[in-house]
C-alpha cells in the first residue's frame, strides 16, 4: 500500500521524515520508506481507530527489532 498524505501530523514535516527514511528499490525505482519510529508517531497523532489498532502491531515489531539488536 502506498499512502500519500497531506502535511503529516506528529512529525517535523516531510523533510524530517525524509531525513530518517530508508531508501528501497521497487522494480526500477527507488522510494523513501518512513522509519518505524516516525510511523509510530504519525499513527499516534492521527488517533483514528485503525491507527490505534496498528500501533499495537508496530510497537510489537519495534520490540522484536530491539531484542534482535541486543542479541547481536
Amino acid at each position: 500500500t502506498l499512502a500519500c498524505l497531506g502535511p503529516p501530523a506528529g512529525s517535523g514535516g516531510f523533510s524530517a521524515l525524509i531525513a530518517g527514511a530508508a531508501q528501497m528499490r521497487i522494480g526500477s525505482i527507488s522510494v523513501d520508506v518512513v522509519a518505524l519510529e516516525d510511523l509510530i508517531r504519525l499513527k499516534a497523532a492521527a488517533g483514528r481507530a485503525k491507527d490505534r489498532a496498528e500501533l499495537e502491531i508496530l510497537a510489537a515489531l519495534k520490540q522484536e527489532i530491539e531484542r534482535g539488536e541486543k542479541k547481536s
